[in-house]
């Protein structure tokens, strides 16, 4: 019976360890995707990831609805996403605030996108209304 048992827990314990892995390869080969460019790569596994639940996965596909990369730039969406995630979220009226000013920041600065003062504002005003103003958290 307690040989069972052992048998038992250390089956569970590797299919869990066995998941983690594929989880953590999976998203690895999806951002080494993004940083090669190749979003249409990238998307179906941060879509996969993010439906288990993977807050960076989700993030990562507001990132790329912000910015466009490999899908029509789409504000509802990129929130949507951020919302899901809620990076960093404690206290904010929105959890996709935190996310928002460094979108706008980006878009203010030109960093990793074309800089647009238009976008810019409207992420920063995003997240003022969301209870984020800038700065670490």
């Amino acid at each position: 019976m307690r040989r069972k048992l052992v048998m038992v827990v250390a089956a569970v314990v590797l299919l869990i360890g066995g998941a983690i892995a594929a989880v953590s390869s999976t998203f690895d080969s999806a951002v080494m995707a993004m940083k090669g460019g190749r979003y249409e790569t990238a998307r179906p596994k941060l879509e996969w990831l993010a439906a288990v639940g993977h807050a960076r996965a989700q993030h990562l596909l507001g990132e790329m609805y912000a910015y466009g990369w490999g899908v029509t730039r789409d504000r509802e969406e990129a929130v949507r996403w951020f919302r899901r995630a809620a990076y960093r979220a404690e206290g904010l009226k929105d959890p996709a605030a935190y996310a928002a000013y460094y979108v706008g920041q980006n878009f203010s600065q030109g960093l990793g996108v074309q800089q647009d003062s238009t976008q810019a504002a409207w992420w920063v005003q995003f997240a003022k209304d969301g209870g984020y103003s800038g700065g670490p958290r």
